[in-house]
């Protein structure tokens, strides 16, 4: 709704499906989870990178498990940033 001030958001489980809402809808950034159902969500990433329309479509990239290959893919040229940012849950109940 124009105005309401709530943010649409479609998703998607793999990378058929993103590159379906991706091809549909333009948005203006993707919260991109690296292990994207059973494929790489760094491939979507460099996908959007070729298409011109989707290419200067910031691409936030997260994942449960920082692992040595992800620094790895940042330092081949997947990844344009990298930061590592560890989150702490505590229980509140």
């Amino acid at each position: 709704m124009a105005g309401s001030g709530r943010a649409r958001s479609p998703t998607a489980e793999d990378f058929a499906a993103a590159r379906n809402v991706l091809t549909d809808q333009q948005p203006d950034a993707v919260l991109l989870d690296v292990q994207l159902g059973n494929e790489d969500g760094l491939s979507l990433a460099e996908w959007m990178r070729q298409q011109p329309k989707l290419c200067q479509i910031p691409v936030i990239a997260v994942t449960a498990h920082a692992l040595a290959c992800r620094a790895a893919a940042f330092l081949a040229g997947r990844l344009q940033r990298l930061r590592f940012q560890t989150c702490e849950f505590q229980a509140t109940w």
